[in-house]
């Protein structure tokens, strides 16, 4: 009996021990619990499959695509609601934008807001311009990651590099969808050169600083030129 203890203590010492080599989570404790109903927790941030890392790609695209549909139905307070959470989103990231792209990210939120005003109040919304308002965030929220991307090159670190060079490169194609306007060959060109090297960074197979800066110089013009072609529909 006395050695199936000793045994036991063994086994219970070299888990607690293996359990203390990591540290652990930070649970939270509701000490309400019981008095009133627990709130919703929120939707978890979707996961980045290319580096296995929690990503925080809170998106204004799914409200976009909620407004069109609401848009088809016909129905004003789903289209308010979609454009009031997408102005949210749009807002957020505000903060780590430089300046050209935080003034349009500012406009493109206070725009998303008077459509929902709008919408409440029985105006019709002409589906072009709802485009193309939503690819004015996403042109927007591009050059905010290129310029990020050249940030974290400076600092050289790779990994964050890399991932704002992928986002950039999405929301580029996500606007060029939303606005009905398609890359031309050489925007096309740059985006398949950038998202080649992005996924190149993330596998750890940098070349040289210059190559990478090329790139990110060329897809920031392409970038830019793109929310020219918007402005002037």
């Amino acid at each position: 009996m006395h050695k199936h203890r000793v045994g036991l203590l063994g086994i219970v010492i070299g888990v607690t021990a293996l359990g203390c080599s990591k540290e652990l989570p930070q649970v939270a404790v509701d000490t309400t619990a019981g008095t009133k109903p627990s709130a919703a927790l929120p939707t978890p941030p979707e996961r980045d499959s290319a580096t296995g890392r929690l990503a925080m790609r809170t998106e204004a695209q799914q409200h976009f695509d909620k407004a069109r549909e609401a848009l088809r139905l016909k129905d004003p307070k789903a289209m308010a609601t979609a454009l009031r959470a997408a102005a949210v989103v749009v807002r957020q990231q505000t903060d780590s934008a430089a300046d050209d792209a935080k003034a349009r990210l500012d406009a493109v939120a206070h725009e998303l807001d008077t459509l929902a005003r709008r919408a409440e109040g029985g105006a019709q919304l002409a589906a072009n311009r709802l485009n193309l308002l939503f690819a004015s965030a996403n042109q927007a929220e591009a050059e905010r990651h290129q310029r990020r991307s050249v940030d974290a090159l400076i600092l050289r670190d790779t990994l964050r590099a890399a991932e704002d060079m992928l986002m950039a490169v999405d929301h580029l194609e996500r606007a060029a969808r939303d606005a009905k306007i398609p890359l031309d060959k050489s925007a096309l060109a740059v985006a398949n050169s950038a998202r080649a090297l992005g996924a190149d960074l993330l596998d750890r197979h940098a070349p040289g600083q210059r190559s990478i800066q090329a790139v990110q110089d060329s897809l920031g013009r392409e970038i830019h030129q793109f929310g020219t072609r918007i402005r002037r529909r």
